[in-house]
């Protein structure tokens, strides 16, 4: 695009239109891009190399009001955002990645718990699901349809 990088345009037209759904179609598999185009309004997420049914899936993901991740990113995705912990008891502030400490205070912050309150709570919902790692968690999120980005 000769003006504006891909993102750049997902954010302009968002803004005069925020009803509008994109699916970002890249050759890019880098976390910078991916972060990128779904904080600028991306509801997709599709590699060029992608199959034709990945790219027919995600339109129609996107068209029930979900998100779509390719899945040649998917593991990059979660590995990067979530490390993987061997317990959530087991996880110190200081093994978090600046990534998720900015996600755990989000999220504190939307619900107005304390960091040690969402843990703890995150901890629980592990157990009873028998999740052993925050990623094992997302996953189960992603698959039953619980994440809305």
């Amino acid at each position: 695009m000769p003006n504006l990088n891909g993102t750049e345009a997902i954010r302009a037209i968002k803004r005069h239109n925020p009803a509008i759904k994109f699916i970002a179609l890249t050759i890019h598999k880098t976390e910078e891009y991916i972060h990128a185009a779904l904080q600028a309004g991306a509801s997709g997420y599709v590699l060029k190399d992608d199959t034709h049914e990945d790219l027919l899936a995600a339109i129609a993901r996107v068209q029930e009001g979900k998100i779509y991740l390719s899945p040649g990113i998917c593991d990059k995705v979660l590995h990067g955002y979530l490390a993987p912990a061997s317990s959530a008891d087991d996880i110190s502030w200081t093994q978090l990645t600046e990534r998720q400490r900015q996600i755990i205070k989000l999220i504190a912050e939307f619900l107005s718990l304390s960091v040690k309150t969402v843990e703890k709570r995150r901890s629980n919902i592990m157990a009873k699901l028998n999740l052993h790692s925050v990623c094992e968690l997302t996953r189960y999120a992603i698959t039953n349809a619980l994440v809305s980005l």
